[in-house]
């Protein structure tokens, strides 16, 4: 029976180091689709999003959509918060 139970493990799930470098990377950024003048009302049609997910995570567009850019971003860069008002 005890082995049974050993088998059937406990209910938390844990990670190992190799599969948390992975979710890392598997997850999606905000990126401009486009370049993206400064002063310019950030819209839908000029993001995408790509890997890795070291920038604004893809789950809040809310953050970018309808928010001014700072500075000029260019095409195929990650958007940081700091660049936008």
């Amino acid at each position: 029976i005890r082995r049974i139970e050993k088998m059937m493990g406990n209910k938390e799930k844990t990670f190992s180091e190799q599969e948390k470098k992975i979710r890392l990377m598997a997850r999606k950024s905000i990126v401009s689709k486009v370049n993206i003048p400064k002063g310019t009302i950030i819209e839908e049609s000029m993001i995408c999003f790509k890997r890795p997910g070291n920038g604004i995570p893809s789950l809040n567009t809310n953050l970018v959509i309808g928010k001014k850019t700072k500075v000029d971003i260019e095409s195929n860069r990650v958007i940081k918060l700091e660049q936008l008002s």
